[in-house]
């Protein structure tokens, strides 16, 4: 079990216990991540029997976990789970996750507060309650892997070692959470479920999600996101569209014929953009995913084509803006499908 501590010399102690009694039966060891913690949370750790890991500063919580699931795998561990010092997550119910995953049921448990059953104890408030539907949103925009779930952004789950690639996962910047992150990486044949539990007020010490954390996790969560390859391949694609149909145009091909071949030329564009910094595959599963993708693309290419040539022919707009508005109308329904069908 992986527990993130910073000043949490309060709570540390009663952590370890619950866990300790929630597994009760079942080998385990609480490995604590500690930020050099000035309120001694480390030494009290020890105390207690953890394996302690100190980290010379203050590097956030998603990095701790990270750097804790890496200890868990050096310590030659099957499976790892997360929950926080503070006590707000139920880890009474770490016995019914190990029992799905020593049974093979599935390859990562979540802790969800919002499946019937879970919830939260006492009054969140209006605002909580928005930051945390609005993570949940965000998250599934930027990390098509969540969709689906209901609680993808906690830091309450347990998971099966050999079902992720730890090795390929690269933080930039602080996340507050990890587990999106840890999601993308799944291999693509691991097995997912959620299991309802209610989330406590926490009785001692303070809270570390503020206005930093929430920034925090929203530009680790971009920039570990497939949004922006998709976007960098979007932009080279818009500049490939245009040219060649400007091209073709010069040629006296007539609208109908230039704006169809200047989006094919775009697509595969982005196919190759894209596919170079999400997946490098070699070359059969490169040409699947082409096709893929163009199937992926049939609403994007059937609102750009539809678009430019009803602007030039209806609205007698001039054909390069025309194919442009085009483009825009068409990207957020690619990128969605992209990442549902393309790069999961």
């Amino acid at each position: 079990m992986v527990v993130p501590t910073y000043n949490e010399a309060e709570n540390i102690a009663d952590a370890i216990l619950e866990i300790g009694r929630a597994l009760a039966g079942v080998p385990h060891a609480v490995i604590v991540v500690d930020d050099s913690s000035p309120d001694g949370t480390a030494e009290i750790a020890r105390q207690f029997g953890a394996h302690v890991v100190v980290r010379p500063q203050r590097l956030g919580v998603g990095t701790a976990v990270l750097d804790g699931i890496r200890e868990a795998r050096r310590l030659g561990c099957r499976f790892v789970g997360v929950t926080d010092a503070d006590l707000q997550h139920d880890v009474s119910k770490l016995g019914v996750m190990y029992d799905i995953l020593s049974r093979g049921v599935a390859d990562l448990v979540i802790g969800s507060r919002y499946l019937p059953g879970g919830g939260v104890d006492g009054d969140w408030g209006l605002v909580r309650q928005l930051i945390s539907w609005g993570a949940e949103f965000y998250t599934h925009l930027l990390m098509p892997r969540t969709r689906g779930l209901t609680d993808s952004h906690g830091n309450f789950f347990m998971l099966k070692l050999d079902a992720i690639d730890l090795d390929s996962i690269k933080l930039r910047g602080k996340p507050y959470e990890v587990l999106p992150i840890l999601i993308q990486h799944l291999k693509n044949n691991a097995r997912t479920v959620e299991i309802p539990y209610v989330f406590r007020q926490r009785v001692r010490g303070r809270s570390k999600l503020g206005v930093k954390a929430i920034i925090g996790y929203a530009v680790s969560i971009l920039l570990a996101s497939p949004l922006l390859p998709i976007l960098l391949a979007g932009v080279t694609g818009v500049l490939v569209n245009l040219g060649v149909l400007a091209l073709l145009l010069f040629l006296h091909l007539p609208m109908i014929a230039s704006s169809a071949i200047a989006i094919e030329a775009s697509i595969i564009n982005n196919y190759v953009v894209a596919d170079y910094f999400l997946r490098r595959n070699r070359i059969t599963k490169w040409l699947s995913g082409l096709v893929r993708y163009h199937g992926s693309a049939g609403a994007s290419i059937a609102t750009q084509y539809a678009v430019a040539n009803a602007l030039y022919y209806l609205a007698h707009v001039h054909p390069l803006i025309a194919q442009f508005i085009g483009i825009i109308l068409g990207f957020i329904a690619n990128y969605y499908l992209a990442t549902t069908i393309v790069w999961k």
